[in-house]
């Protein structure tokens, strides 16, 4: 009887161990989102990889991201397309290139487009659902969900110690589509003309 109860209290001390790492997690996502919506938005750079099925394209652009508005992008690799800016509007509808268009193929029924992968990661960072949170080999993956029904999308992102983000993958239906390596993240605040690289992890245990 008193090996049951010991088994019985163990269980118990595993399930609440289980959610208090799980309510960290989510703290740690949320945290980005509080500082996301505190700020004007957020810059960082890219390196990108696309999934046509049979041919993987790759490139790179720095990216800069207003909080509920559009991105502005410059390309910087492959050097083919080195210094190529671009807008994509608020609703992340609309590509617009200041000069030059660069011929990428859309996605699950144009739904998704290789230019507009830094707005749908910044726009689920910001305000999109968070359908999952939990740890991978000590990295929190957080799983935001886009648009409903036939137009939604699933933006995974992990992000570092800090709670910055490192790594995103973009799918549709089940399938990657897009996927990207992050760098130099950081936000911009409101009433300064300069970036300013944040902490998310402070007062949080991981």
């Amino acid at each position: 009887m008193h090996g049951k109860k010991l088994s019985v209290l163990a269980a118990l001390l595993l399930t609440l161990s289980g959610c208090a790492r799980q309510d960290t997690a989510m703290q740690r996502a949320l945290d980005l989102r509080t500082a996301l919506t505190a700020a004007d938005g957020c810059a960082f750079a890219a390196q990108a990889e696309v999934n046509y099925g049979e041919e993987i394209f790759r490139f790179s652009m720095d990216c800069a991201y207003e909080a509920g508005g559009g991105v502005t992008i410059r390309l910087t690799e492959p050097q083919t397309l080195a210094g190529i800016g671009a807008e994509v509007s608020a609703d992340g509808a609309r590509v617009a290139y200041e000069d030059t268009e660069v011929g990428f193929a859309e996605l699950a029924g144009g739904r998704v487009s290789p230019m507009r992968l830094p707005y749908l990661l910044a726009e689920s960072w910001y305000r999109g659902y968070i359908s999952a949170c939990g740890w991978e080999d000590g990295v929190l993956r957080a799983t935001y969900l886009l648009g409903y029904d036939e137009d939604e999308i699933t933006v995974d992102t992990w992000l570092d110690a800090s709670g910055l983000p490192v790594r995103a993958a973009v799918s549709y239906q089940g399938q990657t589509l897009l996927k990207a390596e992050l760098h130099h993240f950081s936000l911009e605040r409101g009433n300064q003309n300069e970036n300013s690289q944040k902490n998310m992890g402070g007062g949080v245990s991981g």
